[in-house]
């Protein structure tokens, strides 16, 4: 299982980075006269929302990934008591408190990209 979640969070940056470079590029070959307007009609297009919405789901899973891979790392009775007893001891509890955080904010997120952007509001 280890080695699926490391490429697919190599998987997602790729996403990542083609959404970038995409809209880098893109807005860099439009004239310099790009107004709102110009602005709105490609963002609201289906094509943009489906890729931005990829691009958001995969931001989503790559970051709770790598906070996944920081909390397995740090976040253990042995890592946390190295630095003091009483700290390992707690190591459990940081855990669940990181988790809640993580979670927390992936609830946040989806909220935004579901009602905000996919279902205008």
């Amino acid at each position: 299982m280890g080695t699926f979640l490391w490429y697919f969070q190599r998987f997602t940056a790729v996403i990542i980075l083609v959404y970038v470079l995409f809209i880098l590029f893109s807005y860099m070959v439009k004239p310099w006269g790009v107004d709102y307007s110009v602005w709105h009609t490609d963002i609201n297009s289906l094509p943009m929302k489906i890729f931005t919405t990829i691009f958001f789901i995969s931001s989503i899973v790559h970051g709770v990934q790598g906070l996944k891979d920081v909390e397995d790392d740090y976040f253990t009775e042995r890592t946390l008591g190295f630095m003091s007893e009483t700290l390992g001891s707690y190591a459990l509890f940081f855990r669940i408190i990181f988790r809640f955080f993580i979670a927390l904010v992936v609830l946040v997120l989806t909220y935004i990209l579901v009602f905000e952007y996919l279902l205008g509001g």
